[in-house]
């Protein structure tokens, strides 16, 4: 009972923190709502007789403060500075600093690092809701082709650094690498593109997460405790990871698609085949998830592999599974 207690308290400080980063333009203002979002987060990473945990917290505090800290120094050197290259330098500065909090390659290496230690549910809010803040202040920079160089890397690295990993947690940390690059290339278009990128990454990932933890599954190779008797389940996991990976016609598709479109309006050819090309090679361990899924065991085909004993879990499938296609709809309507 105090655990939850303490867990709701946590998240309720979680969601201030962010709140107050988002609705300020102020740098003070700003880094308080980061810093309350850190203070909130670290206590949820730490598990009680968990070695990992206490060390990925411990990394995770490490990386934010020094992050922190150079966001804030570097914010007041700007309002204070009267020279146009030292303004220039201390602007630079700033986006390393959200960079580092992100994750953005080339300043992930901590992200891999503690996503083995924390649980299914910690590992859904660090890939997920932790963007938020960080994204909106870089909002104010986004005109910066500084910028550029965050995308190309995150692209690349998100790409290549999921080929060769066994562990699910870690494939899913590359794949929000990549999805950064993507990220900040919609906050280039505008805000709402970037909310509409984010609330459709958050879903699936949501999806995901959530069966992974539901069937204790940490690596690859423990896939096949998901048995032949509940197919439909493998279904739905491949029609989120396939959409997660952005395959048409799913739902991850289409903030892709105008993200294109819109990058062949600017003229930018060379991004956008970087773009497409580090989307085709996340589509590949994507279905090396999905092939140790189904390949492990044999599958005979027969009606009691659609259903499952649990009849709450079946219908949640179900509705999650009914969303899934339904939203496919979102981005034309918010779009036109």
């Amino acid at each position: 009972m105090l655990t939850n207690f303490n867990n709701l308290i946590y998240m309720s400080m979680l969601t201030f923190g962010t709140m107050l980063t988002i609705s300020n333009n102020n740098a003070l203002s700003m880094w308080m709502g980061l810093e309350i979002n850190m203070m909130a987060f670290i206590p949820m990473l730490s598990e009680k007789n968990n070695i990992m945990s206490s060390e990925a917290s411990l990394k995770y505090f490490m990386i934010q403060a020094m992050s922190s800290s150079i966001f804030i120094i570097s914010s007041m050197i700007l309002m204070n500075s009267m020279n146009f290259l030292f303004s220039i330098m201390f602007q630079y500065m700033i986006i390393i600093s959200l960079m580092m909090k992100l994750g953005s390659a080339p300043f992930h290496f901590w992200f891999p690092a503690i996503i083995d230690g924390i649980s299914w549910f910690n590992c859904m809010i660090l890939l997920s809701w932790q963007k938020i803040g960080p994204f909106f202040i870089l909002n104010f920079f986004i005109s910066n082709p500084f910028i550029i160089m965050f995308i190309i890397f995150s692209l690349i690295v998100g790409c290549i650094g999921g080929l060769n990993q066994t562990s699910i947690r870690k494939i899913l940390t590359y794949s929000s690498i990549n999805h950064i690059g993507w990220m900040l290339s919609s906050l280039k278009i505008n805000m709402n593109m970037f909310i509409l990128y984010l609330f459709i990454y958050s879903f699936m990932l949501l999806f995901l997460t959530w069966m992974f933890s539901t069937f204790n599954i940490m690596h690859l190779n423990q896939l096949n405790q998901i048995n032949n008797e509940i197919l439909f389940t493998k279904i739905i996991m491949l029609t989120n990871m396939m959409s997660l990976g952005g395959l048409p016609p799913f739902l991850g598709f289409f903030p892709k698609w105008i993200i294109i479109q819109n990058m062949i309006n600017s003229n930018m050819m060379i991004l956008n085949m970087i773009m497409i090309f580090s989307s085709l090679l996340t589509l590949f361990y994507y279905m090396k998830i999905m092939i140790s899924s189904f390949l492990i065991n044999s599958i005979k085909i027969n009606t009691s592999m659609f259903f499952h004993n649990n009849s709450k879990q079946f219908f949640f499938l179900i509705s999650m599974s009914i969303s899934l296609y339904m939203l496919i709809y979102l981005p034309f309507l918010i779009w036109n």
